[in-house]
């Protein structure tokens, strides 16, 4: 089995562990070397915009409006202040997939990305985060886009890789044990 889990004492009855976390980047000047995203038959490429979040009738729309008030107190502040794209499977009428920016600050900003699990391993997240970055790159005045994830999380890196960002560095993250 798994190793067992080591908690290291914290404050106020808290327990902490380290964990390794990677950071991919990459910037407008490493993009304009790369080609365009590949479509997928079957899958529509589509920008997260107001037209699409008031499809209601769209599988799996209530998910993705969820993720996009993760990082924004509301829809229509990402509206405002973000972007992202998603992939419709049009005979399902459903979502497969969604890449959101996140953290956008300047003209920086992180990639969140999600593949619904039956759409999973098919190379969708490479072509999500290709179409946001080349969003970002060519229509928001990115410059740079980053990718967090943890090392240990093998394919989340070899999708950051496949779609174009390098490795910058390995950093050390912790998760904290609430203990009620």
């Amino acid at each position: 089995g798994a190793p067992a889990v080591q908690w290291e004492p914290g404050l106020d009855g808290l327990a902490w562990r380290s964990i390794e976390r990677e950071y991919w980047e990459t910037t407008l000047e490493e993009w304009k070397q790369r080609g365009a995203a590949e479509q997928v038959d079957g899958l529509a490429l589509r920008a997260v915009d107001r037209a699409l979040v008031e499809q209601a009738q769209l599988g799996r729309m209530e998910q993705l409006r969820e993720e996009m008030c993760s990082e924004r107190p509301s829809v229509e502040d990402f509206l405002a202040r973000s972007f992202g794209v998603c992939l419709v499977d049009e005979k399902q009428d459903t979502l497969a997939g969604w890449c959101l920016s996140e953290d956008n600050c300047d003209d920086r900003c992180e990639v969140g990305i999600e593949i619904v699990e039956e759409y999973q391993r098919r190379g969708l997240g490479t072509l999500l985060a290709q179409a946001l970055c080349q969003e970002a790159f060519a229509q928001r005045g990115i410059r740079r886009v980053g990718w967090h994830c943890l090392a240990a999380n093998v394919a989340s890196g070899a999708t950051a890789q496949r779609a174009g960002l390098r490795l910058a560095k390995r950093y050390a993250g912790a998760v904290v044990l609430l203990r009620g």
